[in-house]
């Protein structure tokens, strides 16, 4: 059963983050003990989490498996992919609060904030 507020069945005794299934708060758990159990042969990286090996394995064997719908680009992961998905769109979501200029990126965002307390100083 998936829950639309703060009222989980399972939760980290050490952070209090909430969890629907018993196995996502064990997938959490590393988080807290900084265990790396999972170690990729090619780069000996280790992560907390087994998806993050898989993801990292990919990146190894050189597969893009998410591919854009829009132009012919291809990336390691979703997120990046999302990321990519922006430049095809006139969206500008990071707004400005202290002068109302939009962006397309964060990271545009942040060195217009940075701009402005530059002109604090």
């Amino acid at each position: 059963m998936f829950r639309h507020n703060n009222d989980y069945p399972y939760s980290c005794s050490l952070c209090g983050k909430g969890f629907n299934f018993q196995s996502d708060l064990t997938i959490h758990n590393p988080v807290h003990t900084g265990e790396h159990p999972y170690v990729c042969n090619v780069c000996e990286k280790s992560f907390a989490q087994k998806f993050a090996l898989n993801k990292q394995q990919c990146v190894h064997a050189g597969e893009r498996p998410y591919n854009s719908d829009v132009c012919s680009q291809s990336f390691h992961n979703n997120c990046t992919l999302n990321a990519h998905q922006v430049i095809h769109t006139e969206e500008c979501p990071f707004v400005c609060d202290a002068c109302n200029r939009s962006f397309r990126f964060r990271k545009h965002l942040n060195t217009q904030i940075s701009l402005h307390c530059v002109k604090c100083l």
